[in-house]
């Protein structure tokens, strides 16, 4: 595989990193474990579809399953936010 579909992988990672960052700094600051904002949501949705794009030209049969599963449920989830 050829190294232009890294910059996916990498992308996502860097994307749900930076959802957590706010919950986690509400946490602290507010000891307030309170559920994700929407943006969060939104966050790890695109994280998560990011991921399942990379998988699939990986041809990776278990990262399809679990970032689609990511993905239907972020999406899913997100909608009741």
């Amino acid at each position: 595989m050829s190294v232009s579909i890294e910059w996916l992988g990498f992308a996502a990672i860097t994307l749900s990193v930076l959802a957590y960052l706010p919950q986690i700094t509400h946490l602290i600051k507010e000891h307030c474990s309170a559920g994700p904002s929407p943006g969060a949501y939104c966050m790890w949705v695109a994280s998560a579809v990011l991921l399942l794009t990379y998988s699939i030209a990986k041809n990776d049969p278990v990262s399809i399953l679990l970032q689609s599963y990511k993905a239907a449920a972020g999406s899913l989830t997100s909608t009741f936010v």
